[in-house]
């Protein structure tokens, strides 16, 4: 099953109605949309991204995926706390 979790509330118009909206859920942090997921992808540079515990992070995960669209993330850090971590535009 997926399941699409989105942190922030500004994208709530663009998933109302849309083919996918029961598929979508709203979560007040980084941490509760990582809950369980096997992959995250970042799409925003927001300053709460930038510092997360990413140990915490990790540890709430499935699997340790992630997808940094921003540039978010060293490349060297992630891999060492146990991410696979893919960036775009490197």
């Amino acid at each position: 099953m997926v399941k699409i979790c989105i942190v922030g509330t500004g994208y709530v118009g663009l998933v109302t109605g849309a083919c996918f909206a029961e598929v979508v859920e709203f979560c007040n942090s980084a941490y509760a949309a990582a809950s369980g997921a096997d992959a995250l992808i970042l799409c925003t540079e927001w300053d709460e991204f930038h510092k997360l515990d990413l140990e915490k992070l990790r540890s709430v995960m499935a699997q340790p995926i992630v997808l940094d669209g921003r540039n978010v993330f060293d490349p060297k850090k992630m891999a060492a706390l146990g991410f696979v971590y893919k960036s775009v535009g490197r």
